[in-house]
């Protein structure tokens, strides 16, 4: 049975695809495939693109910035669009940084999410970073890890 998300409940098909991507979050997969996975299949899945309401999270647009701005020093975003998953407790969006784009998502749970980032829709290259929120003294942890 196909349940609507708006309804409260997420399909088990779309909750194994979310499961698997907070796996490969999590491990120290190349971050490459993590994003293709995330575009291959949740992506184009109706489900997933309807389970989402939008949000604002000011510790994910916080970290989001301080990560673009390590990607790309010297950039402003506009107000980020972020659609937040209740279920799973996960954000995903959208954002311009200087002339380029940046996808990503977040699992609350893990504090931990993934930014996708491309100075220009013209030029194929792509740098990924695999982010945390934890707050530290000096202020976010949300310096890249891992990327590509």
């Amino acid at each position: 049975m196909n349940s609507s998300p708006k309804h409260g409940l997420l399909d088990s098909g779309l909750r194994l695809k979310l499961r698997r991507l907070r796996e490969m979050l999590q491990l120290d997969k190349d971050l490459e495939e993590v994003s293709t996975y995330f575009h291959a299949v949740l992506v184009p899945d109706d489900d997933f693109v309807m389970a989402g309401t939008r949000t604002h999270n000011a510790r994910l647009v916080q970290a989001l910035h301080a990560v673009l701005n390590t990607l790309a020093p010297g950039g402003e975003s506009c107000a980020p669009l972020i659609l937040r998953i209740e279920q799973e407790r996960m954000c995903h969006g959208y954002a311009t940084w200087r002339r380029g784009h940046a996808i990503f998502f977040y699992f609350e749970a893990l504090e931990m999410g993934l930014c996708s980032f491309s100075p220009s829709l013209h030029r194929p290259e792509v740098t990924f970073s695999r982010f945390t929120l934890t707050a530290t003294a000096s202020g976010w942890n949300t310096l890249p890890r891992g990327s590509a």
